[in-house]
């Protein structure tokens, strides 16, 4: 699973002055769907890592383990989240939620592990067993929590 491709090329100015206000609306909407916490930017931020290797205590683009890609990511979008799964879900940032509930960029926590949920049943983790890097993988935990930073 990868990320949608983003279109780079600048906009001319008679382009954007062009745009109509559905089209306005509807990226309005979509950053409204993201919130405060900015979950659906956290999945997309995650999907850009994938392919890269687990490190044992990874922090970094150069690697991560699974709470380090975890606070990396929620740090690009300004939210301080602790480096170990444990004290992610002890914190005062998330809020446990129903599976039903979950979105894109949601946290599935499990004993030891941390992910980001993309939606469909798939998520984006920084796990060993799965050939050392970060990847996109189904939902393999047996009763995830699925939590909300806000």
């Amino acid at each position: 699973m990868t990320a949608a491709p983003v279109d780079t090329e600048d906009a001319t100015e008679s382009r954007a002055t062009s745009a109509s206000r559905s089209e306005d609306r509807d990226a309005d909407s979509a950053e409204g769907e993201a919130g405060a916490s900015g979950t659906s930017a956290a999945a997309s931020i995650a999907l850009r890592y994938v392919g890269t290797p687990y490190v044992s205590g990874g922090a970094s683009p150069s690697g991560f383990d699974c709470s380090g890609l975890v606070s990396y990511v929620y740090g690009q979008l300004g939210i301080d989240l602790p480096h170990q799964s444990r004290a992610i879900l002890e914190s005062s940032r998330p809020t446990q939620i129903s599976r039903s509930e979950a979105r894109a960029g949601d946290l599935i926590w499990s004993p030891g592990h941390i992910s980001i949920y993309l939606g469909d049943g798939m998520q984006v983790e920084a796990a060993r067993g799965w050939g050392w890097t970060t990847d996109v993988h189904s939902i393999w935990q047996s009763n995830p929590v699925f939590l909300r930073v806000s």
